[in-house]
């Protein structure tokens, strides 16, 4: 009995150390895929990084599967659970306070279930449309602040989802 404890023991030992080694090293490749990188923290399942994409300033944080740890790795799938990434940026006009998500509650327009507290109608419903053809799973405002995010972990479709919501709100804007 004592031996399959100090044999389990070590395997997850073993599982621990070569996840958080993949880990770092898959996510020094994936902060040079995305744009230029100007901080990047993570472990073998998360990464947050800071970048700078055309001069606007994005927060992207990708959550991966589990997989540096066996049992949480068989909970998030026993549970349903799916990969996303969320980027966090800021727009030249003030969007009020809103949050819409694919689901939920509140009141349905397009694909989202929208909740708004202080954003015009009008400018809802064209964010929503943006984040339609960008395919995000969900997106908040809070004043000029933005967070959207999608489902999977793919940094290169938020950072061109991203571009696309600021290049169509300046559009909008004018």
């Amino acid at each position: 009995m004592e031996a399959i404890v100090i044999l389990s023991i070590i395997v997850l030992a073993f599982w621990y150390l070569t996840a958080s080694l993949i880990g770092r090293w898959y996510n020094a490749r994936v902060a040079q895929r995305c744009c230029e990188a100007r901080r990047r923290l993570g472990d073998a399942a998360s990464l947050y990084m800071d970048l700078i994409c055309d001069g606007l300033k994005i927060g992207l944080y990708i959550r991966r599967p589990p997989w540096d740890n066996p049992l949480n790795l068989v909970a998030f799938y026993i549970l349903r659970r799916k990969p996303f990434v969320i980027a966090r940026f800021e727009v030249d006009v003030d969007l009020g306070v809103m949050d819409a998500s694919r689901a939920g509650s509140g009141e349905r327009v397009g694909p989202y279930y929208f909740n708004n507290t202080s954003t015009p109608r009008a400018i809802a419903r064209d964010l929503l449309k943006i984040a339609e053809s960008v395919d995000a799973w969900r997106i908040s405002t809070a004043g000029r602040r933005v967070q959207v995010m999608w489902e999977g972990t793919d940094c290169r479709k938020a950072v061109d989802g991203v571009r696309i919501i600021v290049t169509r709100l300046r559009e909008l804007n004018k």
